[in-house]
């Protein structure tokens, strides 16, 4: 019976090291909803990760909708587990914005989809996005390029 239960520990535990978790790091940008109940309707906010092991850490900045502040910071920890990410957006304060969100994601490559929760009382979906450096460069050339096409068009702000 020891003999039984030592060779399953080995091959679970080489199991467990050959099931890599998704690579998370990166800059992502998406969006959130609210239930289709709320008077809400959704938002858009972008996101820094830095994945080191299965741990997480990161940033993000959220436009406010309503025009209060410029933007909303948080703060993010989490872990990544196979597929799955799972984080804590904590708010930093700006314009008194300063809960926790729960959030839970399913990784497919450079996409996540899934829900995020603030306690028991509300809850929505989400999807993100990972924007890579190419596709960067590619909006910010396109960028430049029609700017300069249209010298006299009238700017924001």
């Amino acid at each position: 019976m020891s003999k039984v239960l030592g060779v399953l520990l080995i091959i679970g535990s080489i199991v467990s090291t050959n099931i890599k978790a998704e690579n998370a790091s990166g800059l992502w940008t998406g969006f959130f909803a609210y239930p289709a109940n709320s008077t809400q309707g959704h938002g858009m906010f972008s996101l820094v990760i830095k994945q080191s092991g299965n741990k997480l850490r990161g940033k993000i900045i959220e436009p406010d909708p309503q025009g209060n502040a410029v933007h909303f910071s948080a703060n993010v920890n989490g872990i990544v587990q196979h597929k799955k990410v799972k984080f804590i957006k904590k708010y930093d304060g700006t314009a008194g914005r300063n809960h926790e969100v729960y959030y839970e994601l399913e990784q497919r490559g450079d996409l996540m989809k899934g829900i995020w929760r603030i306690g028991d009382e509300l809850d929505g979906t989400v999807l993100l996005k990972r924007i890579a450096v190419y596709e960067m460069e590619k909006i910010f050339n396109e960028s430049i390029i029609e700017f300069d096409k249209n010298p006299d068009s009238p700017t924001e702000g």
